[in-house]
């Protein structure tokens, strides 16, 4: 049974158990229950939490969140101000959201974390440490372009759907649960990410602010915090800063033909959202239980594939970093006694390449006497300055792996 057929199934059960008196019925009920409409997209999606749930969880979570901010002595909403403008700029963007009903509120934590973000159910927290650690405090469109990304996440409720989605992942038997999980999860998250930046360009320009500014916030934050993929180990679960600029310009020009000036609502904005050039148009409802119950399915299993070509790709460029930098650098080791009496691996890596050699990473690989590796262990040596043709040294402990019957050393990673 393949995996669409398996998610089906769980349609045909929910069925089965609803006590509908019409299986199409109840393939219906079952869909809007596991898996309702996306208010942007139209689509279905695995979402094991209902609506009045996300708004409930999202009430308890945020007043536990704001009680142990001010247990911990952090001011929250002090700055009247600061906390008015981004009320301000959140009504303007909720009304014309997906979403208008929802109990919309924002709060301002005076901790430096620079970061904003969403708990769904309409609760929204900026760190006071994103004003100038990433946005201009005194540039409302760039404060709408952040405000509005979260915005979008309430909207197509990304915290419900990531769980749904490790339930589908299950279902298809093909998600990893050791590293290539926690990168499956990471490429899951930031196609959430970017969905969301979609949605947020679309949302800030039909309440009035200018979506030209969004692209500099990630231009500025390249140039501080930079774009490596393997800060987090390939990760990451937001598209790196250089990419972001990148999407975001382009969405930023798709958007301009609803911007109608600064502060202007665009009065066409409900015919807007239903069919417009950057979430598309507004998939229609199906006809039948049954065709719901596919959608659900079909939908569902189109997000984890998504998910898994970016895991991939990801995994891809790991590879390849690796075969580079076994490329562009030779180790040689030997191992001998330490001062202490333990035995250890001292070695030296020698820079093949044309550039000034950082941070290496020497990775020392534990196989038994068939040659599979048993253990693996990385040696991370920072703060060098190897110029081309130079060496430098290093050493790590020999460990006591059972089963082992010998190393074998390579570089994994090199930075510049």
């Amino acid at each position: 049974m393949n995996a669409v057929n398996r998610i089906v199934l769980i349609f045909v059960l929910m069925a089965l158990v609803s006590g509908c008196a019409e299986l199409d019925q109840g393939l219906s009920k079952g869909s809007d229950i596991l898996a309702p409409r996306d208010y942007v997209t139209g689509k279905r999606e695995l979402n094991p939490i209902s609506e009045k749930d996300e708004v409930q969880q999202a009430t308890q979570a945020g007043e536990s969140i704001l009680a142990e901010a001010r247990q911990r002595g952090v001011a929250v909403d002090t700055d009247k101000e600061m906390l008015l403008r981004l009320q301000e700029i959140m009504n303007r963007i909720a009304k014309v959201s997906h979403r208008t009903n929802l109990p919309w509120e924002v709060h301002l934590i005076e901790s430096p974390e620079v970061n904003a973000f969403t708990i769904g159910g309409g609760k929204i927290f900026f760190y006071r440490g994103a004003f100038g650690g990433l946005i201009d405090p005194n540039n409302d469109n760039e404060i709408a372009a952040v405000m509005a990304h979260e915005i979008g996440h309430v909207v197509a409720r990304h915290t419900g759907k990531s769980m749904g989605q490790q339930l589908a992942a299950k279902i298809s038997s093909k998600a990893k649960k050791s590293t290539g999980g926690d990168l499956y999860r990471a490429s899951y998250s930031t196609l959430h990410e970017d969905e969301a930046d979609k949605i947020g360009v679309l949302y800030m320009s039909l309440a009035g602010y200018d979506p030209t500014d969004v692209p500099g916030i990630w231009a500025r934050a390249n140039k501080k915090y930079g774009s490596d993929p393997k800060a987090h180990n390939y990760a990451y679960d937001h598209s790196l800063n250089e990419d972001r600029f990148v999407k975001t310009n382009t969405l930023s020009v798709f958007a301009l033909s609803y911007y109608k000036g600064q502060g202007v609502e665009n009065a066409d904005y409900k015919t807007i959202l239903d069919s417009n050039n950057l979430t598309g148009k507004k998939a229609t409802e199906e006809g039948s239980g049954f065709a719901a119950a596919i959608k659900a399915a079909a939908d569902t299993y189109t997000s984890h594939v998504e998910a898994k070509t970016e895991e991939h790709k990801r995994q891809g460029q790991m590879q390849q970093d690796k075969l580079n930098a076994q490329r562009l650098s030779k180790v040689t080791y030997k191992m001998q006694n330490t001062t202490t009496g333990y035995k250890g691996i001292f070695g030296n890596i020698q820079n093949l390449s044309n550039n000034v050699v950082k941070n290496a990473t020497v990775t020392v690989l534990y196989v038994n006497q068939a040659g599979k590796v048993v253990h693996s262990e990385d040696v991370l040596i920072q703060n060098l300055s190897i110029l081309p043709g130079q060496s430098a040294s290093w050493s790590t402990l020999l460990k006591n792996v059972p089963g082992s019957t010998g190393i074998v050393v390579q570089t994994s990673d090199l930075t510049w």
